[in-house]
Order: C-alpha cells, then structure tokens, then sequence
C-alpha cells in the first residue's frame, strides 16, 4: 500500500486506494473484499462513504447487483488520482536499489 507510508492505515484507505489502483476496474463489493482479504460487510459500510464524497460512482449491472468505479468525472478525484501516481512514483524512485 502507498496511501499508508502517509497517512494512517485504515479499512476506508485501503478501499481508497484499491481504487486509485484499478482506477478504470469496475468491482464489486465481493471483488474488493477478495482484493483485500477483508470481510463483505466491512466493505458493504465503506461504500456509502466514497459514494457521498463522489470519489466513486455506483454502476447497476443487473436489477439488484451493483459495482463501483473511480469517479475520473469528478475534478476532485482526478486531482486525488494525480497525487496518487506521483506519490507512487516518489517512493519507487526512493527505494533502495
């Protein structure tokens, strides 16, 4: 994880950057739970939460299934994105070699 050599690890930013990874991917709650190793319900509470800020989008692929992608239509989230790849950038350039 990259967000956690910054900022503190929690479940919400490892979410976070699961996205900012597969920025284009759409997943699945399960998708992401799998990704992560981490409980579907745990998951199923972040959601809402990147929803409300607009970081993700919500896609309806049957009548009752849902997955989400990275938000790129939101300039917030673009910006967010950016810091991102720099920020991996930075720490691959300042590993040892």
């Amino acid at each position: 994880m990259i967000l956690d050599r910054v900022f503190v690890k929690t479940l919400y930013m490892e979410v976070l950057e699961t996205f900012l990874e597969n920025p284009s991917t759409v997943m699945s709650i399960s998708e992401i739970s799998r990704k992560l190793n981490k409980n579907v319900g745990s998951i199923f509470r972040i959601i809402p939460e990147l929803k409300k800020r607009n970081i993700v989008e919500e896609l309806q692929v049957s009548p009752k299934r849902y997955a989400y992608r990275l938000n790129l239509d939101d300039p917030m989230v673009v910006r967010l994105y950016e810091f991102y790849i720099s920020l991996r950038k930075t720490i691959e350039v300042s590993k040892p070699r």
